[in-house]
């Protein structure tokens, strides 16, 4: 694997309570996203164990419910997920998991 293809670790800080990868290679993590009646598809940016950064242009509010489906392209493990949007940017969303499965 080159060095544009691997993703990125990076470390417990003071600031993250969990180490998180981001995803920067050239198989992408896309996730089946569910909120309310709106189902599409977007590429995540980073994960960590309690939640995950979504890249879209899509217009959300903070507190609104989400449900993730996603398979790590490598590995073929499928994770199911839900939660809680709790920040909006320019580039997307970051989304605070309450529940995590690994399937």
């Amino acid at each position: 694997m080159g060095a544009s293809e691997q993703n990125t670790i990076i470390e417990d800080s003071q600031a993250r309570k969990d180490s998180r990868i981001i995803f920067n290679g050239k198989n992408p993590v896309i996730a089946e996203c569910s909120i309310m009646n709106s189902h599409f598809k977007a590429s995540i940016q980073d994960l960590c164990t309690s939640g995950v950064f979504i890249s879209t242009d899509r217009k959300f509010s903070i507190g609104q419910e989400i449900s993730l489906t996603f398979c790590f392209p490598k590995s073929g493990k499928k994770m199911m997920a839900s939660g809680k949007i709790v920040r909006t940017a320019y580039s997307g969303i970051g989304v605070k998991f309450n529940i995590l499965f690994k399937n």
